[in-house]
C-alpha cells in the first residue's frame, strides 16, 4: 500500500493539503476539525494499520459518508476485490479504484466524485434554506392564529366569570395526558409539533359559547331540557366561527382547533354530542381535551357548583359518571393522576392515594414575584432540590431564583421569562430506537422539535422519546423537572448532552432546578465552562430550524 499511497500523494498534493491518518481515532480526529475543508477520503483496503471496512461501517454510522465521497483504493489482484465491491456501495463507498491505474483514469475518477458531492451539498443548501423559509412563513402563520385563539378563548372566560385560567389548565393537563401517551403508546405517532399544536388548540374547545345567551349560559342553578338543548350548540357555533375566518383544510392547527371544538362532548359508546361518534371516529386530540375539560371541570368551583376533590373527581371519572372515555385514555389519566393533583387541583383535598397535593395552584401561581439571589432555606424543598443548591453554591456558580407553582405549560414558562428576564430552556429526554443510547436535549422553548433534523447531525436513527422510567433512573427527576442540572445525577456518563448553538450563544441560561416550582437565571459560561466540567459532560452542539 505504500508505493500507491506515495502515488496518490503526488497526484493530488499540487491541488490539494494531504491529511494522513493511521488509525481511526486519527481519522475522525481529523473529520471534526476539518470537515468543512475535507473535498474526499481515500481509503486505502489493504492497509495493515487499518481494517477498511471497520473504517468504512463507523463513516457510515456516524453518517460521514452521506457528505464526503468516500473512495476505496484496493489492489486489482487482490482476492478483496469481489467483496470491496459488494460490501463497499451498500456502506456509503462513493466510488473503487483498483490499482494499478493510469493516473489520469484514477486522478478523473476521483475528481469527478468530488463534484458530484459538491453539486449534491450545493442542492441540499438551497432545499435547506427554502424549506427554512417555508417553515418560517408557516410559523408566522401560527402565531396568528395563536393570538387569535388566545383572544377569543380568553373573552369566552372572562364573559363566562373566570380570568382565563380554565385555558391555562386545560391546556396544562392536556399537555401531561399527551406527553405521556406519547412515551406509552409510540404506535400513535406522537411527534413533538402535534403534541404542540393540540396544546394551542385546546384552549378553542368552548369558543362556541360566545354565541350562547348570558340566561343559560351564567345560569347557577340547573339547565332546563331546552336550556340544555341551546347549551349544546355552543360545539357547532364554534365549529362555524372557526370557518368564517380561520379554517384551512391543509393547516395542521386550524384543522385541530376545529376537531376540538366540534367533538370535545363526543363520548366513547356514542353517547355523546354532537355527532355521536363512536370509539376512534373521535379525533385523538378531542378525546384528550375532553378528558382534560372533565377533569378540570370537577375540581374547579363553578357558578353552579362547588369544587369536587380530586379523588372524588378521578372515581367519578373511573365509574363513566362523566361519560364514557377511551380505555387506553382512561389508563393513562390513571398513570399520571398524582401529577395532576399535584399541579392542577386547585380545590382538590387529597390525592387519590390519601396524600395532599404539593400544591394549591390550579394554575402556575407567582405569589411575590420576587426575585431571589442564591438558593432556599430548604423548608418544604425535595432532596433533589437542595441538592442542586449546594452543588451550586459548592462550585461558585451564583444565580437568581424565582418561585412558582408547577410550571407545567409553555405559556407557563413565558409567564417566568417576563419576570425572571431569561427564556427558560424546553429540555427533550430522547433514545435511539434499541434504547442503547439516551440524549438530553436543551433547545429554545420557541423552537419545535424535528427528529429527522437532529437525527442527521449526531448520527442517530430513529430517534424517540425515554419513558419516565429511565429518566427517573438515569438522571433522577420526574417529567416537567428535567433540565440541564439534572446531569450532576449521571456519574456514569449515560446520558450524552446535546445543546441547540442559540442557547449556547445567549448570555444567560434559564432552567428548573431539578424541580419545576422554581427557576433560575445563571451565566451560560457558568453552565458550559464550571457546571459541565465539574459532571464530566461535554455538549454536542446542534443547529436546530428556527420556527
Amino acid at each position: 500500500m505504500g508505493a500507491e499511497r506515495d502515488n496518490l500523494r503526488k497526484w493530488f498534493e499540487c491541488s490539494y493539503q494531504m491529511l494522513e491518518a493511521q488509525s481511526q481515532e486519527q481519522i475522525l480526529q481529523d473529520l471534526e476539525t476539518g470537515h468543512n475543508r475535507i473535498a474526499a477520503i481515500l481509503l486505502g483496503m489493504e492497509d495493515p494499520q487499518l481494517n477498511g471496512f471497520e473504517v468504512l461501517e463507523l463513516l457510515s454510522e456516524l453518517h460521514w459518508t452521506d457528505r464526503i465521497p468516500v473512495v476505496t483504493i484496493v489492489s486489482r489482484h487482490s482476492k478483496k476485490v469481489d467483496e470491496v465491491i459488494l460490501r463497499g456501495y451498500g456502506l456509503g463507498m462513493a466510488d473503487v479504484i483498483c490499482m494499478p491505474c493510469p493516473a489520469e483514469v484514477a486522478q478523473r475518477r476521483i475528481q469527478n466524485m468530488m463534484e458530484l458531492y459538491a453539486h449534491r451539498l450545493y442542492l441540499d443548501k438551497i432545499a435547506t434554506y427554502q424549506t427554512r423559509e417555508l417553515r418560517q412563513q408557516e410559523c408566522k402563520l401560527r402565531r396568528t392564529y395563536t393570538f387569535i385563539i388566545d383572544a377569543l378563548s380568553t373573552a369566552v372566560e372572562f364573559r363566562n366569570g373566570e380570568s382565563g385560567q380554565h385555558i391555562r389548565r386545560i391546556r396544562g393537563i392536556t399537555e401531561v395526558l399527551l406527553r405521556h401517551l406519547a412515551v406509552t403508546h409510540r404506535e400513535l405517532g406522537l411527534g413533538e409539533e402535534q403534541v404542540e399544536t393540540i396544546i394551542y388548540a385546546a384552549a378553542m374547545h368552548d369558543i362556541g359559547k360566545i354565541a350562547i345567551p348570558d340566561s343559560v349560559l351564567l345560569k347557577p342553578g340547573k339547565l332546563t331540557e331546552y336550556e340544555y338543548a341551546i347549551m349544546k350548540r355552543h360545539t357547532l357555533y364554534g365549529c362555524e366561527l372557526l370557518q368564517s375566518f380561520v379554517y384551512e383544510q391543509d393547516d395542521a392547527l386550524a384543522t385541530c382547533c376545529y376537531e376540538i371544538c366540534r367533538s370535545h362532548h363526543e363520548r366513547w359508546d356514542g353517547c355523546g354530542y354532537p355527532d355521536g361518534l363512536v370509539g376512534n371516529q373521535i379525533p385523538l386530540a378531542a378525546q384528550v381535551v375532553s378528558l382534560a375539560d372533565v377533569y378540570d371541570a370537577l375540581v374547579s368551583r363553578r357558578i353552579y357548583k362547588p369544587p369536587y376533590s380530586h379523588s372524588q373527581a378521578v372515581q367519578m371519572i373511573q365509574d363513566g359518571e362523566c361519560g364514557a372515555f377511551n380505555p387506553m385514555l382512561l389508563k393513562c389519566f390513571m398513570e399520571v393522576e398524582k401529577q395532576l393533583c399535584e399541579q392542577f387541583a386547585f380545590h382538590a383535598a387529597e390525592c387519590s392515594d390519601g396524600s395532599l397535593p404539593a400544591y394549591r395552584g390550579a394554575y402556575m401561581e407567582i405569589q411575590d414575584k420576587h426575585i431571589y439571589q442564591g438558593g432556599p432555606s430548604g423548608e418544604n424543598r425535595s432532596p433533589e432540590e437542595m441538592a442542586t443548591y449546594n452543588l451550586l453554591d459548592q462550585l461558585g456558580i451564583s444565580y437568581e431564583r424565582l418561585d412558582h407553582s408547577p410550571a407545567a405549560t409553555i405559556a407557563d414558562c413565558e409567564e417566568v421569562k417576563d419576570l425572571l428576564g431569561v427564556e427558560i430552556c424546553k429540555n427533550l429526554f430522547l433514545c435511539n430506537r434499541q434504547k442503547t443510547h439516551f440524549y438530553l436535549l436543551v433547545m429554545p422553548g420557541n423552537k419545535a422539535f424535528h427528529t429527522k433534523e437532529l437525527s442527521s447531525q449526531i448520527g442517530s436513527a430513529r430517534l424517540s422519546f425515554a419513558g419516565p422510567e429511565a429518566l427517573e433512573e438515569m438522571l433522577g427527576v420526574t417529567p416537567g423537572s428535567v433540565s440541564i442540572l439534572a446531569l450532576m445525577n449521571d456519574p456514569e456518563h449515560q446520558v450524552q448532552l446535546l445543546v441547540d448553538r442559540d442557547v449556547a450563544e445567549e448570555p444567560l441560561f434559564g432552567c428548573h432546578p431539578c424541580r419545576n416550582t422554581s427557576s433560575l437565571k445563571i451565566r451560560t459560561k457558568d453552565i458550559f465552562e464550571v457546571f459541565l466540567p465539574y459532571t464530566g459532560h461535554s455538549p454536542t452542539l446542534v443547529t436546530l430550524s428556527n420556527e
